[in-house]
């Protein structure tokens, strides 16, 4: 039998408006206007006029109602233009999308969660033919979100709301979620403010934002949700930074625990934090050298001092010391002449003393690291240093070597080096040995490589404050032996899903984990461990009266984690269609569904003349077909939803196919 093999090709008709080569760099938002039936493609950017979120604590995650009302404001579009407003934005890491609502009028409209193709058809028939009120909503990577409505008028407004669910942020005093207000610097016209409610039952008590302490939630009386806390907050400069919302940590005893029923059948998660359960603590002293230049990054000085403050008191406890030291434009500076006990009343004193002026502009590291290990070196102790540094005057390999030597005279072994390079501006990079290295980069991870310490950048995934707080945690060191084994009394546990992922495990670092159960409580918990002091082994018992008992968000939690691991495996056929299946069945966006909300009483269904062709076959995937043999003449046409979201074109095969009934065996993928 003769066969040919299918070959797929793509012809864009669009201007593709995101090309992501390195996502590890920045995040990407991005909110225009246009008008989809002009042939010139003129946008404008839009405006963000109102956002508000409302955070709901589930554990391990928080779920966040995202509401937003877009604008085409100081635009030349007007009342006689009719114009779709295009989105892209980013949420924080290992989100997922759960619902989307579209104002039509004066009510809120469900979107369907369906197939990608199939949303994309119905949409692009709606915006090319009935033009009536559909909202889509695509993710197309990891992080990254695609969405558009159509229609607005040129001088009127659009509102939405986006619920997604995002791992919290545990530590031993907090659980906090990062507010992604980075989307509001794709706003043409700024917002006034940002809204945020907290609608948490009792377990979750004192709600604040981490980067501004002193600010307070309010009482407040919602129309639909009753009583809740509410703050609105204002914004000066042109960069809008990260908020985070965090409440007081509800575990008990370094343990929290959440399962929801589903006959002998379950889903659980669970927060643990080793040093607790393990009733380990481990003495550290630290000295701590700030180096800032504000032209070289978008840390400023108070960002810092107050990131700096919290994480210490967070951290570091009433048996632990630290010091500062850093230079005032004349002369290397310590906040002590001696180790400060971490106590929180001595760490405020500290920074009380600190403001923007105590500490120069200038990159002054190759005199402050000397200073730091004469400090260690005098004190007889045994300690680290931790350096938050902008410099980047060191490029040279001769130069950083040479100042490494130096530093060995003084001390050798060198002490630990724990470095957040805080550079972000204003650099460029140099080759070193067939290594591509910016600014101190090359001195700062050969000091951290050679003392066994930890050593971070910044970028958009890896802001000061998420960076900091690993730093931090890291210095009350590492479980090299562990693990964790959680089953029934009658029964067990399986499918767990590490939400922090499977790297060392800290003792200040609460793990996070998602399963299912099979039988019947009490449910156990078995900890082993190889510590310094010799083994510890433990076995918890919660009954079912001690668990918290959430709702089935645990079913949609546990779901969205496997979807993750789905989209993150092989692509093949089987891959794809358990993916679309499973985003279904938990209501989780994927790679290949959408969301689509329409007015109410028009149809979900694809339309006739273009499901139907001669013969047209609907390819719901994105994959490669290089061994599908298809029918004679068959067509595979695909409109928008490609992996940008925004490409508008056509798949279509080529070449002469023989013998149709070979493509029975693709059936469940291509459809004729």
């Amino acid at each position: 039998m003769n066969t040919n093999k299918l070959h797929l090709k793509f012809i864009a008709t669009t201007i593709i408006m995101l090309v992501a080569f390195n996502l590890n760099i920045e995040a990407y938002s991005y909110l225009s206007v246009s008008d989809p039936h002009n042939t010139n493609w003129n946008s404008d950017e839009g405006s963000i006029d109102e956002i508000s979120f409302i955070i709901t604590p589930k554990g391990i995650y928080m779920e966040c109602l995202m509401e937003l009302t877009l604008s085409a404001n100081e635009t030349d579009y007007s009342s006689s233009d009719t114009v779709e407003i295009t989105f892209d934005f980013s949420l924080p890491t290992g989100s997922m999308i759960t619902e989307a609502q579209l104002l039509i009028e004066d009510s809120l409209v469900n979107a369907r969660l369906m197939e990608k193709w199939a949303a994309t058809q119905i949409y692009e028939n709606i915006v090319q033919r009935v033009r009536r009120d559909p909202l889509i909503l695509y993710k197309q990577y990891d992080d990254q979100y695609y969405g558009r409505i159509y229609p607005m008028l040129g001088n009127s407004s659009r509102s939405l709301q986006i619920k997604y669910l995002v791992p919290a942020t545990w530590t031993k005093k907090y659980a906090s979620t990062l507010i992604p207000t980075d989307l509001l610097n794709a706003s043409k016209v700024k917002p006034e403010k940002v809204t945020i409610l907290v609608d948490a039952d009792e377990d979750w008590k004192n709600p604040k934002i981490l980067e501004i302490p002193n600010a307070i939630f309010q009482n407040y009386k919602d129309e639909k949700l009753g009583d809740v806390k509410k703050i609105e907050i204002k914004h000066n400069g042109e960069n809008f930074s990260a908020l985070t919302v965090g409440f007081d940590n509800p575990m008990v005893n370094g343990l929290y625990i959440q399962t929801y029923d589903i006959g002998n059948e379950g889903f659980y998660q669970m927060a643990f934090l080793p040093s607790q359960v393990m009733n380990i603590s481990i003495p550290k002293k630290v000295a701590i050298i700030i180096d800032h230049d504000k032209e070289l990054t978008y840390v400023s000085k108070n960002e810092l001092f107050t990131k700096l403050e919290n994480g210490l008191k967070e951290y570091f406890t009433d048996n632990d010391y630290f010091n500062l030291i850093y230079y005032d434009g004349s002369e290397v500076q310590y906040a002590s002449d001696d180790w400060v006990e971490a106590d929180d009343e001595s760490i405020s004193d500290i920074f009380s003393n600190l403001s923007s002026s105590t500490i120069a502009d200038e990159n002054k590291i190759d005199l402050l690291i000397p200073e730091a290990i004469n400090f260690i070196n005098d004190a007889g102790d045994e300690a680290s240093i931790l350096i938050l540094s902008s410099s980047n005057h060191i490029k040279d390999k001769d130069e950083a070597d040479e100042i490494i030597e130096n530093l060995k005279e003084i001390m050798d072994p060198l002490p630990q080096f724990n470095i957040i390079n805080m550079m972000e501006k204003y650099y460029y990079w140099y080759e070193i040995v067939d290594e591509y290295y910016w600014g101190n980069d090359y001195l700062y991870s050969q000091l951290a490589k050679e003392t066994n310490g930890e050593y971070y950048t910044l970028d958009y995934y890896n802001t000061f404050s998420s960076v900091l707080t690993r730093m931090l945690q890291s210095f009350d060191g590492i479980l090299t032996s562990f693990d964790i084994h959680t089953s029934m009394d009658e029964g067990f546990c399986y499918s767990r899903y590490n939400i922090n992922g499977y790297g060392p495990v800290y003792l200040n670092k609460p793990i996070l984990q998602t399963g299912k159960y099979y039988g019947s409580f009490p449910f156990e918990v078995e900890i082993s461990a190889l510590t310094s002091t010799g083994v510890f082994y433990s076995t918890k018992t919660y009954r079912k009266t001690l668990v918290n008992i959430n709702d089935m968000v645990l079913e949609q939690i546990w779901g969205g984690n496997y979807l993750y691991e789905l989209e993150n495996s092989e692509y093949n056929f089987t891959t794809t269609n358990e993916i679309i299946n499973t985003s279904l069945q938990y209501h989780v966006l994927s790679r290949y569904t959408a969301f689509l909300a329409l007015e109410p009483g028009m149809s979900y269904e694809v339309p006739d003349d273009i499901s139907q062709g001669n013969p047209e076959v609907r390819w719901s995937v994105a994959s490669e077909f290089n061994d599908v043999m298809i029918a004679e003449d068959a067509m595979v046409d695909y409109y928008g939803g490609s992996y940008y979201g925004d490409e508008r074109g056509q798949w279509y095969v080529e070449g002469e196919y023989s013998d149709p009934t070979d493509i029975e065996e693709y059936r469940d993928i291509l459809s004729i």
